[in-house]
């Protein structure tokens, strides 16, 4: 099936599965069919290049300037965090603003 009109009714649990492709869609997929494939295989043409996370200074910043590996920057926030937004709408428009600022300020690298 095309990962466009994906069928929710199949059970794919323990199927032997291919996924052809390596984009964004298998970027997504992947991780969830491997949880539930006897055996996954992935056919790629070329390499997957993935952006930088966007915010990352920011979630830095929050993390007391703990330096994350960019691999683990999924960053879950606590209740704290939620709380202090809630409660401090400054901050969290600070906060915010950081990230749009990283994000207006990246430079695309050309790699020839």
């Amino acid at each position: 099936m095309h990962s466009a009109c994906w069928d929710h009714t199949i059970d794919l649990d323990g199927k032997r599965i291919g996924v052809i492709g390596n984009g964004s869609t298998s970027v997504q997929i992947v991780p969830q069919l491997q949880k539930v494939a006897k055996k996954l295989e992935v056919y790629m043409r070329s390499s997957t290049w993935i952006s930088p996370p966007f915010g990352g200074g920011a979630l830095t910043t929050m993390q007391q300037g703990q330096d994350v590996d960019p691999g683990q920057r999924q960053y879950k926030f606590t209740d704290a965090d939620k709380k202090r937004f809630k409660d401090d709408p400054e901050y969290h428009l600070q906060f915010r603003k950081s990230i749009e600022a990283e994000i207006n300020g990246m430079r695309l690298q050309r790699h020839d």
